[in-house]
């Protein structure tokens, strides 16, 4: 396939840096920093673009049938991410503090297809 990015056969290791700022299944997302990994902020800041390019343009409502959300939506949305984010740290830190726990077994712990 792509053995210089990785997607190849032989799977070379990561540098150090790589790793440290690669998403977890164990480590929580404030130890590793959030902005850490370049491409997952370039990806989700495109994200967000093209989400409010759809959104709040005339031609993007026109195009894709939409309208513009009022700013109390995504107040409402926003502790609903947090949240999320909340859950997802308590998960690690669980797995991390308790890891021959049989209740831990039954937290999916999934990581580029692969169950932990």
């Amino acid at each position: 396939m792509l053995p210089a990015l990785g997607l190849g056969a032989e799977n070379p290791a990561p540098d150090d840096h790589a790793r440290a700022a690669a998403p977890s299944a164990r480590r929580s997302a404030f130890r590793f920093g959030m902005f850490s990994n370049k491409l997952i902020v370039a990806g989700i800041a495109a994200e967000i673009a093209l989400i409010l390019l759809i959104d709040d343009t005339p031609w993007g409502n026109a195009l894709f049938g939409t309208a513009s959300l009022p700013w109390s939506v995504w107040l409402f949305i926003i502790p609903f991410a947090l949240a999320m984010l909340t859950l997802e740290d308590l998960r690690k830190w669980l797995v991390r503090s308790h890891p021959s726990s049989p209740a831990v077994s039954l937290i999916p712990a999934v990581t580029l297809g692969k169950r932990l």
